[in-house]
């Protein structure tokens, strides 16, 4: 039976969760202070207009982007109040789905107030996934209230970078990755689907393919990939056998998938269910490559400042970044920062980028 783990490690403003198989990290949570309301959250909405064309209407959820309610005629009236739960959070640059919840009322309260809260991210996590967990652990007892059976991390090398779930997220972020044994996959996800590749680069081509449907399962899982995909093999007589050990390696993947087949061209078909943002869009956004958002590059920063102050024991740390990750910053994290390094700690607006000098006592 596989050994199942699951990891949370607690920064500024943020806390991240990692279920690991036999030491493998398959999946990953983030929660942020700052999020918008997760799914499940109900909250107040205000109808803006119907939608007859698109079976709905859509409503001021209190975001940037307007929520989509689908519904049947007739439709709800401009300006109306509903009480919305969250079905699917806003990502990717589409508004939220949205659902009636009728037993709740939405009184007064403005657009996006939160009436009745959901788990976060990492509360889901334990909640789907602690029953089945062989290891639970914390690196802050205050994590301890919402897992009692975890173990406290008291390593000075964190959590995450000792059990390698930072090099697994980065190894998530970058399109090329290599296949164990030889080949490589190729990932990139569009609007509408995500294509994969499959170069066996003088590997036997059936082996190289037969190995790659296992890491993209895992890879789907773990980017959080979800709507479309078409992967391009290598050209097999056999081909088959692709089908049958992709499904089965999507079989313990929670979320539904469905292995359609071959397509004309030759691609393999599939769909999986799509449960908010995909892992690059949580951490920051897609252009021809990854690019992180001022907030991720924030919380990185803060990671490594905590980093260095348990290493060091400095008398003060100098932090230094662009205007727009210090902006992503506030102050009472900039205090909680000053209190857990125990030190002085400056901050410098510089733009040629982040970094973090420690001054020694």
């Amino acid at each position: 039976m596989p050994a199942t783990e699951i990891l949370i490690e607690r920064g500024l403003g943020e806390t991240r969760a990692a279920l690991l198989i036999d030491g493998e990290t398959v999946e990953l949570a983030i929660a942020r202070e700052d999020d918008p309301p997760p799914a499940g959250n109900v909250i107040a909405g205000r109808v803006l207009a119907a939608a007859p064309d698109l079976g709905g209407a859509f409503v001021d959820i209190g975001q940037d982007l307007p929520g989509f309610l689908r519904c049947a005629p007739p439709y709800p009236p401009e300006g109306r109040r509903l009480a919305l739960r969250i079905r699917r959070p806003q990502a990717a640059g589409k508004g939220a789905r949205v659902a009636i919840a009728a037993e709740t009322s939405p009184g007064a309260a403005r657009p996006g107030s939160v009436l009745v809260p959901a788990a976060d991210e990492i509360d889901r996590m334990l909640r789907d996934r602690a029953d089945g967990a062989t290891a639970i652990w914390v690196d802050d007892a205050e994590d301890l209230a919402r897992a009692p059976a975890a173990k406290l991390w008291r390593e000075v090398e964190p959590l995450f970078r000792a059990r390698g779930v930072d090099a697994a997220i980065e190894a998530a972020l970058v399109p090329v990755l290599a296949i164990p044994g030889g080949g490589r996959i190729a990932i990139e996800t569009a609007a509408a689907l995500t294509a994969i590749d499959i170069d066996s680069q003088g590997r036997k081509p059936a082996e190289a393919a037969l190995a790659a449907m296992d890491m993209i399962a895992r890879q789907l899982r773990l980017r959080r990939i979800g709507g479309q995909v078409a992967i391009d093999p290598p050209r097999l007589p056999r081909r088959q056998a692709l089908l049958k050990r992709l499904a089965r390696a999507l079989a313990d993947d929670p979320l539904a998938s469905d292995v359609l087949g071959f397509s004309p061209m030759g691609l393999i078909e599939l769909t999986r269910r799509r449960e908010g943002a995909t892992l690059a869009e949580r951490l920051g956004g897609i252009e021809t490559r990854f690019v992180p958002s001022p907030a991720t590059r924030a919380h990185d920063l803060l990671r490594a400042a905590l980093r260095e102050a348990r290493g060091r024991s400095p008398a003060g740390l100098a932090i230094h970044a662009t205007a727009e990750v210090l902006a992503a910053i506030p102050s009472d994290r900039r205090e909680q920062l000053a209190r857990r390094a125990g030190c002085v700690v400056t901050w410098i607006e510089d733009a040629g980028g982040d970094r973090i000098v420690a001054r020694p006592r």
